[in-house]
């Protein structure tokens, strides 16, 4: 994991508290996420491991069609910045792992799961536990 890749902490710091305020996900903040992942990658690359960018891709692709399905079958209920900031999120620990990208994404709606559960609310924020969980996995393979 590239030491660039912490500079997606702040970010995804500032993607949680805006979607709590806002309920929005702004396009400039997955897209500097996505320029955090992106320059990850290719420091990754260009120390020698070329399989890195198709793990990457196939991470973005994990990581959001879990989200994709159900912002397609019910726009109203997701906005198209979780499945963006999905995709980010699995570009950026893609290359970690394809599958810890998935695992994020998990985590992140069984947070939202529980959140919803203690509230009792039926809709939540997901860039809170979307940015909770790749922050926690991060962590991990950081450990790892």
């Amino acid at each position: 994991m590239s030491v660039v890749t912490w500079a997606a902490v702040p970010l995804l710091g500032l993607v949680a508290v805006e979607d709590l305020r806002h309920r929005q996900i702004r396009n400039r903040c997955v897209l500097l996420l996505s320029v955090v992942a992106a320059v990850s990658v290719a420091a990754t690359y260009l120390d020698g491991d070329q399989a890195v960018v198709l793990r990457a891709v196939l991470g973005a692709a994990v990581a959001a069609v879990p989200l994709l399905v159900p912002a397609l079958t019910y726009p109203g209920r997701m906005g198209g910045g979780d499945v963006k900031l999905a995709a980010a999120v699995g570009a950026l620990l893609g290359p970690v792992s394809p599958w810890f990208s998935s695992a994020a994404i998990a985590g992140a709606l069984v947070l939202a799961l529980a959140l919803a559960a203690v509230r009792s609310a039926a809709r939540v924020p997901l860039g809170p536990p979307i940015a909770t969980s790749t922050m926690v996995a991060l962590l991990v393979a950081a450990a790892a």
